[in-house]
C-alpha cells in the first residue's frame, strides 16, 4: 500500500491514469455522493474526503505531468486543469470553512439576512448555510417575496417533510413583521 501510494504521489502511475481514473473517475464518484447527502455530518464528512483527494490528486496529477514524455499539450493541458481546480478551490474556500464551523457548533452568521423565527417569536442573524440562496442552491427550495418586499418565504422540501422559512434584509424589517405577525396572533385569540 506504502509502495502505492509513494507511486501514484509521485505521479510514477502515469499521466493518463492519474488524471482520468483517479481524478475524475473519484472526483465524480464524490461529487455524486455529495449531491445525495443532507445530514450536516455527512457533508462534513465527505468534503473532508474531496478536500483530501483534491490536495492528493493536484499533487498527483502535476508531478505525472512533470514526468510525461508524450505530447507536450497533455502535459500543459493537466497542468492547466490543475489551476483551474485550485483557483475553484480557493473561491469556495469560504464555504468550506463554513460548512466546518458549523459542523463543529461555530455557526456563521450572514451579514445579508434576519431570520424570522415564528416558532420561539425571535429575530436572529441568518446562518450563513441557511440563507435563501444557500437552500435553494441545495434543496431546490422554493422563494416568494412579500408584497412590501420586505420578506423573503423559502419553502423546503427535504425527504417529504415540509419547511419554510421568513428571512428579511435587516433587523429593522424583521423585528417589524414580527411584531406585526405577534400583534395578528393576539387578535385571533
Amino acid at each position: 500500500m506504502k509502495n502505492f501510494y509513494l507511486k501514484f504521489i509521485s505521479g510514477r502511475l502515469g499521466l493518463g491514469v492519474t488524471f482520468w481514473i483517479f481524478g475524475v473517475l473519484i472526483a465524480l464518484l464524490l461529487n455524486f455522493l455529495n449531491s445525495r447527502t443532507s445530514a450536516l455530518w455527512q457533508i462534513i464528512v465527505l468534503t473532508s474526503v474531496t478536500f483530501v483527494h483534491f490536495v492528493l490528486i493536484v499533487i498527483a496529477v502535476w508531478n505525472a505531468s512533470k514526468l510525461y514524455s508524450g505530447s507536450q499539450i497533455w502535459k500543459w493541458l493537466a497542468r492547466i486543469i490543475v489551476i483551474l481546480n485550485v483557483a475553484k478551490w480557493l473561491w469556495y474556500l469560504p464555504l468550506l470553512i463554513a460548512t466546518l464551523m458549523a459542523g463543529l457548533g461555530f455557526p456563521i452568521h450572514s451579514s445579508d439576512f434576519w431570520e424570522l423565527n415564528w416558532h420561539k417569536d425571535i429575530c436572529q442573524p441568518a446562518e450563513y448555510l441557511i440563507t435563501p440562496e444557500k437552500l435553494v442552491k441545495r434543496y431546490q427550495c422554493s422563494t416568494s417575496i412579500s408584497k412590501s418586499g420586505e420578506l423573503v418565504f423559502v419553502q423546503c422540501q427535504d425527504r417529504g417533510i415540509a419547511r419554510d422559512y421568513i428571512f428579511a434584509k435587516s433587523e429593522h424589517d424583521c423585528e417589524k413583521n414580527l411584531t406585526k405577525l405577534k400583534d395578528l396572533r393576539k387578535g385571533k385569540k
